[in-house]
């Protein structure tokens, strides 16, 4: 659909619910979700490589399953 910018929003409020509720897991989730935006937007920067490693470095040290698909 293309609407990128409005789902970078959406996710940002999410990861931020999340987060304030310790819910570790499904924030990495939202974060890997984030990676993968900034990917189809070809946007590679410093803070979607950030969001990629953290999200992975939560699911190595299991607090989270990821999802592949």
């Amino acid at each position: 659909m293309g609407r990128y910018g409005e789902a970078i929003e959406h996710l940002d409020r999410a990861r931020a619910v999340f987060t304030e509720i310790g819910d570790v897991g499904t924030a990495a989730q939202v974060n890997e979700t984030r990676a993968r935006v900034f990917f189809w937007l070809r946007v590679v920067t410093v803070e979607a490589e950030k969001i990629a490693f953290s999200a992975a470095s939560t699911f190595e040290g299991g607090g989270g399953t990821l999802a592949v698909g």
